[in-house]
């Protein structure tokens, strides 16, 4: 007999929010650390401007919604430096503020 495939639920990134504390404990995991390092070293610098050099951001392109954020594959993360990664998060905020 054939297994059904789990279905996870999707949340959308700009919709998952944690205290900086929590954000800082968990980024902080070597696991976390390790996916970080390989998307750098795949995506060759950030998605939007191609800027190679520190601070780089590792941004979740959505969320599951019982997965650790260190558990996710490199297709399912982006990268982005710090200028960019902020200005992607204001650009969805605004996105929500129009659609309310």
């Amino acid at each position: 007999m054939r297994e059904k495939p789990v279905r996870e639920k999707l949340i959308p990134c700009w919709i998952h929010r944690r205290s900086k504390p929590e954000e800082a404990l968990l980024t902080s995991s070597p696991r976390w650390q390790d996916l970080r390092k390989k998307a750098i070293e795949h995506y060759h610098g950030c998605a939007f401007c191609g800027k190679k050099t520190e601070p780089l951001n590792l941004h979740h392109r959505f969320y599951f919604k019982k997965r650790a954020i260190d558990e996710y594959e490199l297709h399912e993360v982006a990268v982005f430096c710090e200028n960019c990664h902020n200005k992607l998060h204001k650009a969805y905020l605004n996105d929500l503020k129009r659609l309310a």
